[in-house]
């Protein structure tokens, strides 16, 4: 669990039992943001998995192609959402 999900859940829990609509509408919009947040989580979580390139022959340095990368996991994460 991340501070996201935490403050999220706090959130949707207090949205419940809140009465005032001024602070209900503040609390629907720290749910949704703590939301969005936890979805960039989910997607830098999912970097885990990119793949390095030696660019020195001898082996020492091994770098990614970030650019690459990012592009290669913005497209799975668009072609999972439709």
């Amino acid at each position: 669990m991340n501070a996201a999900q935490v403050v999220g859940g706090f959130a949707a829990r207090d949205i419940k039992k809140e009465q005032d609509e001024i602070i209900r509408r503040h609390l629907e919009a720290m749910r949704n943001e703590a939301m969005r947040i936890e979805g960039v989580v989910k997607s830098f979580l999912s970097l885990e998995s990119v793949k390095s390139h030696r660019f020195l022959k001898d082996g020492e340095t091994a770098m990614i192609d970030i650019q690459t990368e990012l592009q290669g996991k913005l497209e799975e994460l668009k072609r999972r959402q439709t």
